[in-house]
């Protein structure tokens, strides 16, 4: 069932509850082109049984059906320490805008797909519910941003511009995917990193490993990167770290005129970061401090 036609079944919550309770316990490993699953999954799709009646268990926002001809849900992707810690703060002055960290929405429906598809197929053809499957994984964005009353989402995730995501964006939050990706010379991302370890006291080696091939942060989100430029017919907007600081004006003009927005007046001389993550999951201290001047 498409993800569009979703929108009209009506799930009675005792049936949902037990399915979502089989497809958790049920869960293996995620595909290797993804990490490792994550817990999250059953907290947030437990969100969509209701108690008492029966309900219509999915937005528009989640099927990407565009009745007002705007887009909700924008991706942002591309490599890492390209600005996008910076974009995201500057875009979080729009109160209709909400952007924050690094997502695990991508990863929880890739998670939730792979079960579906792999180690909860058989429970779930057993009980004529494979079209399931579309339901469960379409209301994980919505989900994740229950508590959000913004009226656009800019999530966030370097791996939105993989195919195989991109694929599953449009199977189930948009027929109209809207990515901005942001790049940056290699050479300088490296040095950035550098840099940024060196001030955590690493020491060693400490650029060698962020140049393996498909390795985690750089080279496997250069692979998405080039994907997108690739195969770019209209759903990408490239945006390089030097024209963000040099003239954010102009960079942000675009973005909102690729996304559709309606125009907002930004203060770059006064960012915020409203949405700071606790970099210390991370093992590098301050990596995603914003300057409050953009320079």
């Amino acid at each position: 069932m498409a993800a569009a036609a979703a929108a009209d079944l009506i799930i009675k919550p005792p049936d949902l509850a037990a399915l979502v309770v089989a497809v958790m316990v049920m869960r293996g490993q995620a595909d290797q082109e993804q990490t490792e699953p994550q817990t999250q999954v059953a907290v947030l799709v437990g969100h969509i049984v209701q108690e008492q009646t029966a309900v219509p268990v999915l937005s528009s926002f989640v099927t990407g059906i565009n009745k007002e001809n705007t887009v909700s849900f924008v991706a942002l992707s591309g490599l890492p320490r390209t600005g996008s810690t910076l974009l995201s703060a500057i875009l979080s002055q729009n109160p209709e805008i909400h952007a924050e960290g690094n997502s695990a929405v991508c990863q929880l429906m890739w998670d939730l797909q792979q079960s579906c598809e792999t180690t909860s197929y058989e429970q779930l053809a057993a009980n004529y519910r494979q079209e399931y499957q579309d339901l469960l994984v379409s209301s994980i964005p919505k989900n994740y941003y229950r508590n959000v009353q913004a009226k656009y989402i800019v999530d966030k995730c370097r791996s939105w511009t993989l195919p195989a995501n991109m694929k599953m964006m449009r199977r189930y939050i948009t027929d109209n995917p809207k990515v901005i990706v942001m790049t940056r010379p290699i050479d300088e991302i490296v040095r950035s990193f550098v840099k940024l370890r060196e001030a955590n006291g690493w020491t060693g080696d400490l650029e060698s490993d962020l140049l393996v091939a498909g390795s985690e942060p750089i080279m496997r989100s250069m692979e998405g990167v080039e994907f997108a430029k690739e195969t770019n017919k209209g759903e990408f907007i490239f945006v390089e770290y030097a024209d963000l600081v040099r003239d954010p004006q102009a960079t942000i003009d675009r973005i909102y005129s690729f996304c559709g927005w309606e125009p907002f007046q930004h203060n770059f001389t006064n960012v915020v970061n409203k949405h700071p993550e606790d970099d210390s999951v991370y093992g590098l201290a301050k990596m995603h401090d914003v300057r409050p001047v953009v320079k």
